[in-house]
């Protein structure tokens, strides 16, 4: 599953910062958080669509989340994230929230 593709634009220059930290409570416990800020310019108009402004997108992603280690190479983690995109053109903003949880054993 990908993100819709744009026909007016055969390359897309995207640029941004994230900060993650993590905490940890305690030796089985640990709290993580994150935010992103990602600009993405939709660039090298093929010719196919004229008259249309370039396509400039810009997000913004927020996660928190809770990681328990109840053993040795078993990870829970539990996140919410909330995200925005906003765009120059119609009907490519949005905004959702994702609620997710997941079970990793290393081996």
């Amino acid at each position: 599953i990908a993100e819709f593709q744009n026909v007016d634009a055969n390359y897309v220059q995207i640029t941004g910062v994230s900060f993650g930290p993590t905490w940890s409570l305690t030796s089985k416990i640990a709290v993580q958080g994150k935010a992103t800020y990602q600009s993405d310019k939709f660039l090298g108009n093929p010719g196919i669509v004229s008259g249309l402004p370039a396509r400039s997108d810009t997000e913004r992603i927020y996660q928190i989340g809770l990681l328990w280690t109840p053993v040795r190479r078993t990870t829970l983690d539990l996140s919410l994230e909330r995200g925005e995109r906003t765009s120059n053109q119609a009907l490519f903003s949005y905004d959702y929230s994702t609620l997710m949880a997941t079970v990793a054993y290393a081996f």
